[in-house]
């Protein structure tokens, strides 16, 4: 994988790692997670009345617990009750197979300090649970990891160096002529101007630098007649007042 591929790939993880929310970030982080940990993470789902036993994913080695929060918003006291509820659920449901609990968040700018003391007041009250998070750079370290085939899974593929380097006219000929070949799709037309009454709506198009142009300044935008003879009598039109000739 080389310089430009990285970098495809890192935007398109950034930019799914800020749009997916609620079960959608779930299953980004899942994929990521089975990339990531081959035959170490276990995807949970929920099942039953129970549910997924506050559990998103297991990784039996060290015995982590994730769960995901991803918001449309996150508000402080919604995210405070919601890391009680699925930490202290998980301590229920998992006992001593849960050696380690994670929160895994979508917020790129991090946790609010409430939050932080939150971790560290689980942290204090077990002792025997390593209590972690894990945000943007964590997840976007092991994202980019991965080998080039599990990106491609992710967010398919992407072009490298050498390919770009190889495009020319030649290579993009076939596309520019079956463009050219393709009939026009439905379309709005745009309903034409409204006509202006000139001599009661203020005229846009014409300055007053396009009349000095012309050798004349513009005092009203009585211009109809300007120039040239009338189609009806031939004749030219007086000058209109407010119209004076530059010599």
């Amino acid at each position: 994988m080389d310089e430009t591929q990285r970098s495809f790939y890192g935007l398109m993880f950034e930019n799914a790692y800020l749009r997916e929310k609620g079960k959608a970030f779930e299953t980004l982080f899942a994929r990521v997670m089975g990339h990531g940990f081959v035959g170490d993470f276990e995807p949970v789902r929920p099942y039953g009345p129970k549910g997924d036993l506050k559990c998103d994913g297991f990784r039996p080695s060290d015995g982590t617990v994730f769960q995901s929060y991803a918001p449309d918003t996150m508000k402080l006291e919604a995210l405070l009750a919601k890391m009680d509820e699925d930490f202290n659920g998980a301590v229920a449901h998992w006992g001593v197979r849960m050696r380690r609990w994670e929160i895994v968040h979508n917020d790129i700018r991090g946790l609010p300090a409430e939050a932080v003391q939150k971790l560290q007041d689980f942290r204090a009250a077990h002792q025997a649970i390593e209590v972690a998070e894990c945000g943007y750079a964590k997840l976007r370290d092991v994202t980019m990891g991965l080998d080039l085939h599990q990106l491609e899974d992710l967010f398919g593929a992407a072009p490298s160096q050498r390919t770009l380097d190889r495009l020319d006219f030649a290579a993009l000929r076939p596309v520019l002529l079956a463009i050219g070949r393709r009939e026009p799709g439905p379309s709005r037309l745009l309903p034409p101007p409204r006509p202006r009454n000139c001599r009661t709506t203020p005229c846009r198009t014409t300055r007053p630098r396009f009349f000095a142009r012309a050798g004349v300044v513009r005092n009203s935008c009585r211009t109809s007649s300007m120039f040239g003879p009338t189609p009806a009598s031939g004749k030219r039109s007086p000058r209109p007042s407010g119209i004076v000739t530059r010599r």
